[in-house]
C-alpha cells in the first residue's frame, strides 16, 4: 500500500514541555493502583463494543467488512499488502532535554519507511501534540484517544497508534483493554481496519517490564494470543518485554494459528535484536553488562510475511539514538 514518501517538516516555535521523569531506573517502570478498561468508538461505529471474547471480534470484524465494502478500491491482480511499523520511542528517558528532537527523528524515519500502521510505545502526554502535528502533516491520523486515570489526568506513558489515510483503507473502530494484572498501566490498543474488503485488526502491545514479571507476562502474552485467534487478520506488534523462553511458552497452544514475523521471514541474525546495548549505548549499566534482548515482535495471523527490518539504527551527533530501542518494520500480505 506505501506509495513514495515525501516528507512534509514542521518548525516548531512553541516552548515545548518534556516529560517529568520519576526518578525511575532502567529497570523500573511508573505503576498504578489500579486501571480501568476504557472504550474508544472510531469513526465508523459509535456504540461500546463488549469485552467477551465470543463476539467482540467477530461484530468489528463485520463492521470493517461492510465499510470495507463501500470504499475499498483495489486492483484485484495485485496482492494487498500492509506495512506496520512498531517503535518504543523512550518517552521516559533521563535525558529529557532531547527526548523532543528524537520525537521528530522518529517520526521522520517513519514518514520514510512509508508505514501504512504505525504502532508507538511509551509516549507522554507532553509530546502528543507534536507527534500528531509531525504525523498529520504527512497524512497521518490518530487512532483514538490518550489514556486517562481520572478525567483530565493522562496517563504517565501509553501507546498510540496512528494510521496513513489512504484511498481503500479505512479505520472502522478502536478499543483500549487494559490487562488485568498490569501494575504498570499495561493494555491492548486494538485498531480495526478495512482493507480492500478484509477487516484487519493491529494491536499495539507494551506487556509488563523487568524479569521479575516473568508470570504476569506471559498471562499478558495469553491474553493477546487468545485474541489474534478470534481473527481471520490480525497483528500484534509491539514492545513485548518479552524472553524467547517466555514467547515459546505463549506461543505453544497457537501453533499453527499464530506465526513470529522475525521467524517467518527467516531469523536473521542483523534484524533480531531490537534491544541491544552493543550497538546502541543510550542506555549504560554500571556493571558493564551489554544484553542483547528481541523485546519487540510481531505476531500476525492470516497474512504472509513479506519482510521485517529495523528501524532507527543509526546513531546521531545531536542525539545519539532516537531510542533506547530499535523500531520495528514489517511487511504483510493478504493472500490472494
Amino acid at each position: 500500500m506505501a506509495e513514495e514518501a515525501s516528507i512534509v517538516v514542521i518548525s516548531d516555535d512553541e516552548e515545548e514541555e518534556h516529560a517529568v521523569n520519576d526518578g525511575r531506573d532502567t529497570h523500573t517502570m511508573p505503576v498504578a493502583k489500579k486501571s480501568k478498561r476504557v472504550e474508544e468508538p472510531g469513526p465508523a461505529q459509535s456504540r461500546p463494543v463488549p469485552t467477551t471474547r465470543s463476539d467482540t471480534s467477530q461484530q468489528r470484524t463485520k463492521a470493517a467488512t461492510a465499510a470495507a465494502g463501500s470504499s475499498a478500491e483495489t486492483d484485484s491482480d495485485s496482492p494487498m499488502m500492509l506495512r506496520v511499523a512498531s517503535w518504543n520511542i523512550n518517552g521516559l528517558s533521563e535525558q529529557e532535554d532531547l527526548i523532543g528532537l528524537r520525537f521528530r527523528k522518529a517520526c521522520i524515519a517513519i514518514v520514510k519507511a512509508k508505514a501504512d500502521v504505525v504502532a508507538l510505545q511509551e509516549v507522554v502526554p507532553s509530546q502528543v501534540a507534536l507527534l500528531s502535528r509531525l504525523l498529520l502533516a504527512n497524512g497521518y491520523q490518530k487512532c483514538g484517544d490518550v489514556p486517562e486515570l481520572i478525567k483530565g489526568k493522562p496517563h504517565p506513558y501509553f501507546t498510540l497508534t496512528f494510521y496513513k489515510q489512504q484511498p481503500g483503507f479505512k479505520l472502522s473502530h478502536v478499543a483500549r483493554i487494559p490487562f488485568p494484572n498490569s501494575i504498570m498501566m499495561r493494555d491492548m490498543l486494538i485498531c480495526t481496519f478495512s482493507l480492500g474488503g478484509e477487516a484487519i485488526e493491529v494491536v499495539n502491545l507494551h506487556l509488563e517490564s523487568e524479569a521479575r514479571f516473568s508470570a504476569s507476562r506471559i498471562a499478558q502474552a495469553d491474553i493477546v494470543l487468545e485474541h489474534l485467534c478470534d481473527v481471520e487478520f490480525g497483528v500484534a506488534i509491539g514492545d513485548l518485554n518479552i524472553r524467547d523462553r517466555e514467547a515459546a511458552q505463549a506461543l505453544r497452544p497457537h501453533t499453527g494459528a499464530v506465526q513470529d514475523a522475525w521467524e517467518a521471514c527467516g531469523s536473521k541474525k542483523e534484524s533480531k535484536f531490537t534491544w541491544d546495548l552493543v550497538l546502541n549505548d543510550t542506555i549504560k549499566f554500571g556493571n558493564g553488562s551489554k544484553p542483547r534482548l528481541r523485546f519487540d515482535r510481531c505476531w500476525f495471523r492470516g497474512f504472509n510475511a513479506k519482510g521485517l527490518q529495523l528501524l532507527g539504527t543509526e546513531e546521531s551527533p545531536d542525539v545519539g539514538f532516537i531510542s533506547d530501542h530499535f523500531g520495528l518494520l514489517v511487511d504483510l500480505e493478504i493472500p490472494s
